[in-house]
């Protein structure tokens, strides 16, 4: 039996994408483990099942067009953050704000 440890799930198309890193030291520079699994589907609905997925109920959906953040009390066509092709910047972001959900601190800006 596996155990589910607390983690932030991040939940991509492909591991390569290059917000991927950023979204990962974001959450690495507020201390917050993760936990990555290669999936299909949209950035919004690859959040959703993260985060349901998640014991920290937190996920972050990654494909190579969106990102999305997600928690378990958001309805899955609201997610938390969405972006569209986004930046480095805004990828960091998403990974400091998925870390801050689960710590429940105020979100920074994209």
């Amino acid at each position: 039996m596996e155990m589910n440890k607390p983690a932030v799930h991040v939940y991509t198309t492909d591991e390569r994408l290059p917000s991927l890193a950023e979204i990962c030291a974001g959450l690495e520079e507020e201390g917050v483990p993760w936990k990555l699994l290669r999936a299909e589907g949209t950035a919004k609905e690859l959040a959703y099942r993260a985060a349901q997925d998640s014991v920290l109920e937190t996920g972050i959906g990654l494909t190579g067009q969106a990102a999305a953040l997600q928690v378990c009390r958001v309805p899955a066509e609201r997610p938390v953050f969405f972006f569209a092709n986004p930046t480095a910047r805004q990828s960091r972001a998403l990974g400091i704000n998925a870390a801050r959900a689960v710590k429940k601190r105020r979100f920074v800006e994209a």
